[in-house]
């Protein structure tokens, strides 16, 4: 077919060829006759002369010509767009080599074939209908695109025969005619549809059976790929919108469970491939680490235990730009194996995290940390050398670990978590507003001044927080090689944070989604500050513009030094020192940051100096670019990889866990759990009362055996005006107070032993009692008792109704 659109194509385009030669000779001639017109009207008196017959002959000859020309433009108009409409089927129709929906072709020799609609699997949803005649390669292809075409249109259908060579279905409802049959084709080799009857006479449904969970796991593989974070209830609605169809909670989280397994990879088997993983990361990424360690097992196969990863583009950029600062932090994996993934990130020059090494381990515990600090020690090198600080949360195992393999390095504590253990004793807000103002101290005297203010307040809390090491939580004793004052492990937490919807997958794409955010992110800050002008970064440039905010308010005067470096900086009576030749200031602020405090920028700018130009070399833009000359290199995908020859290392056990598992943080009770425009309710803390313990009442009580506590008795009101309030009952029972105030109030001990009483002795015999104990005995019974505490000033029972509690006592006794 395409074959003959081309040569008619080749025969139209030769065609207007030689239309427009004809056209091109015409014109020539047209110019040869108006030369020669004009010569005749030079000629015109000559002319004259000539017979009127023979200009009536010229002039119809002309008309003739112009006819022709009228006729062969309006010829020339249907043949273009004659040749436009054969270049449009020919573009439609044309052979594409990368398309398997290929049109029929017939030979010449055989041009009477039918041509018949061929079945595409590649079509998209509701692109590709059903049609008599269409041909399919298998009969599976057309029971799948009979499933598609019944869930699109919301009816049910059921086999009336199927099995390899044919297949028949009809409408699940009895009265409707919708029918479709197809058979193989032992001519073309194909199934084709021979019945078709399209029309149902059934209304639409949005619950179909045809739904299955195969095919919604099938759909929803491919709108995983697209969007990873897809939820239970997004993939809900996205059925009901795409395909019209209701899909059940359990169906769905079964097949969101089962497609994410495809897209993912299946968990247990991808232990198997960590070794795969580590030979090519080490392939790909000369001068990395990758470490494994298994446990081995006599029985099978050895059991993994954790994994070690230090790229060469991390290691190498931390080591060429980076301050000496290192934050240390370990969390959960949720996955279903569980474990921890420990992290160690640093600070770039623009404050940004950068991850340096990372490790899977199956438990976080002293021996996981040794083994982790020390492999980062040998990629890093000696830390007296080159000045590591470190910062944790003060992880279980981490502190002895840390002391063990680098004994003597500067360690901080993060203050939020010392503060949140602070704030479960001493829940003032003074009190807690005075931890900060110590961490925060950027000097000796200012630290010692609030901890003295925190000591006449609370001695207890002021003991607590003595006992820490000051190196390792407040500013005025920190170490000041790193140029860094942070008193948090934010750079940890926002690590964590950012890979926290990879945690929840298998270790190997977990793994590689971490690889893959550390490359692109190293790739981004490359390009982000590489046409930044200098000298410093941006994050230390707005930093600078807030101390030069303050530095206007001091004032700086010369001591009179011979170097003319030293300065008094004044401020309504607070005095300073500084030192431009050793970059120090009395407050402490130079010294830890690395950066010109407010009264060393007064000073500078005094000189007529630059306060950029007298920061820490850590600080500009060159080191940031030093940090990001180098990059990670790319990893091949899993079917690329070399196949190692060690055995295959399976899962760690797992302690199961009652309940689901929580993939929520868990938040402490300082924390802001503000949600939309409207605080959520806190209420009061009540007691029980049956035990008189907090944060519970009688009903939720498992203080079993307690006595009730007795409620308080609010005397009835004696005023007139409330008397018509009162019921007969309580009127009755007032009545009965006031006949029992004149008897004796001693107590009375009843004898249950007889088993019935009349009904006037029922109704005359009344117990008063009035604060004061009634004894219930029982002969029968081995000094058993029921003794009955009441408040009330006075209450009447009748001898049945101390029968019906003595028969209830029995009964639970």
């Amino acid at each position: 077919m395409y074959l003959l659109l081309a040569m008619r194509k080749m025969l139209l385009l030769e065609s207007r060829e030689m239309l427009v030669s004809r056209w091109m000779l015409r014109d020539t001639d047209a110019g040869e006759q108006r030369d020669g017109s004009e010569q005749r009207d030079a000629e015109a008196g000559e002319e004259r002369d000539a017979d009127g017959e023979e200009r009536d002959v010229a002039d119809s000859e002309e008309e003739k010509e112009v006819d022709n020309d009228e006729t062969d433009a309006e010829w020339f108009i249907n043949f273009s767009c004659m040749l436009n409409e054969v270049e449009a089927e020919v573009e439609t129709d044309g052979y594409h080599s990368e398309e398997l929906n290929i049109p029929i072709s017939s030979d010449d020799e055989d041009e009477d074939v039918e041509v018949y609609p061929q079945y595409s699997q590649s079509s998209g949803v509701g692109e590709q209908k059903l049609e008599l005649g269409m041909e399919f390669g298998t009969l599976d292809e057309f029971k799948s695109a009979l499933r598609e075409y019944s869930i699109l249109m919301g009816r049910e259908f059921k086999w009336k025969k199927n099995d390899k060579q044919r297949a028949r279905a009809k409408c699940k409802k009895a009265f409707c005619d919708w029918e479709i049959y197809c058979a193989k084709n032992e001519v073309r080799n194909s199934f084709q549809i021979k019945t078709f009857k399209h029309n149902h006479n059934c209304c639409r449904e949005v619950n179909n059976k045809q739904a299955n969970r195969q095919w919604v796991v099938s759909k929803l593989e491919g709108k995983l790929k697209m969007q990873p974070t897809l939820k239970c209830v997004e993939a809900l609605e996205y059925f009901k919108q795409e395909f019209g169809v209701h899909i059940e909670v359990t169906k769905m989280w079964r097949a969101m469970k089962e497609a994410k397994q495809l897209v993912e990879g299946n968990e247990r088997k991808q232990y198997a491939k960590v070794f795969d993983y580590a030979h090519e990361l080490l392939r790909s990424n000369p001068g990395s680490t990758v470490k494994i360690n298994t446990v081995p097992s006599p029985e099978g196969p050895p059991q993994f235990q954790r994994l070690y990863i230090c790229l060469a583009g991390c290691k190498k950029g931390f080591v060429a730009g980076c301050r000496p600062f290192i934050g240390l932090d370990g969390c959960f994996l949720k996955s279903a194996f569980g474990g921890n993934l420990l992290s160690v990130v640093g600070l770039d020059g623009n404050n940004h995290i950068y991850v340096i090494a990372y490790a899977v381990v199956d438990i976080e515990n002293k021996d996981n940390w040794k083994w982790f600090l020390t492999l980062l020690h040998e990629d890093l090198g000696d830390y007296i050398q080159n000045g590591w600080n470190f910062m944790s949360d003060m992880q279980k195992g981490l502190i002895p670990a840390l002391q063990e393999v680098m004994p003597g390095a500067p360690h901080r504590f993060c203050v939020l978590h010392l503060w949140k253990n602070f704030t479960k004793q001493w829940k003032s807000k003074e009190l807690k507003g005075i931890v900060w103002q110590c961490a925060k101290s950027t000097n000796v005297a200012e630290f010692e001044g609030h901890m003295a203010h925190l000591k006449t307040i609370n001695c207890q809390a002021w003991e607590y927080l003595n006992k820490w090491p000051k190196q390792a939580w407040t500013k005025a004793h920190f170490s000041t090689i790193p140029k860094v004052d942070n008193i948090c492990n934010n750079t940890c937490e926002v690590f964590n944070s950012r890979i926290l919807q990879y945690r929840c997958k298998p270790i190997i794409t977990m793994l590689e989604e971490i690889r893959s955010y550390i490359m692109r992110t190293m790739a981004a800050r490359k390009v982000k500050l590489s046409g930044k002008p200098g000298p410093l970064c941006p994050v230390q440039y707005k930093r600078l513009e807030k101390e030069f905010h303050f530095a206007n308010q001091w004032t700086p005067i010369w001591c009179g030094d011979n170097m003319g470096l030293r300065y008094e900086v004044h401020m309504w009576g607070n005095k300073v020192e500084v030192n431009l030749g050793e970059w120090t200031c009395t407050c402490g602020v130079w010294q830890l940051t690395g950066m010109p405090c407010r009264h060393a920028i007064a000073t500078i700018t005094h000189k007529g100096g630059k306060p950029e130009d007298m920061c820490h070399e850590w600080l500009p833009i060159e080191a940031y670019n030093k940090t990001y000359q180098h990059f990670i290199e790319p990893v091949q995908g899993p079917q690329y990889w070399a196949q190692t020859q060690y055995t295959h290392p399976v899962p760690p056990h797992k302690r199961v866990q009652r309940g689901r598992p929580k993939k929520n943080r868990r938040r402490s009770v300082d924390e802001d759990n503000v949600t939309g425009h409207k605080l959520k309710r806190k209420l009061a803390e009540f007691t029980c009362g049956r035990c008189g313990q907090t944060n519970h009442n009688i009903r939720s009580c498992k203080n079993i055996g307690v006595p009730v506590r007795p409620k308080k008795y609010v005397a009835p009101s004696t005023s007139n005006e409330d008397d018509h309030l009162l019921s007969q009952d309580e009127q009755a029972l007032n009545e009965a107070e006031e006949a029992a105030a004149h008897v004796q109030q001693d107590p009375v001990e009843i004898n249950l032993s007889q088993p019935h009483l009349s009904q006037d002795s029922d109704m005359e015999l009344m117990v008063n009692i009035c604060h004061n104990k009634v004894v219930l005995s029982q002969p029968n019974l081995l000094q058993h008792s029921i003794f009955i505490y009441y408040n009330y000033s006075c209450l009447a029972f009748t001898c049945r109704s101390l029968q019906l509690l003595f028969h209830q006592w029995q009964g639970i006794s």
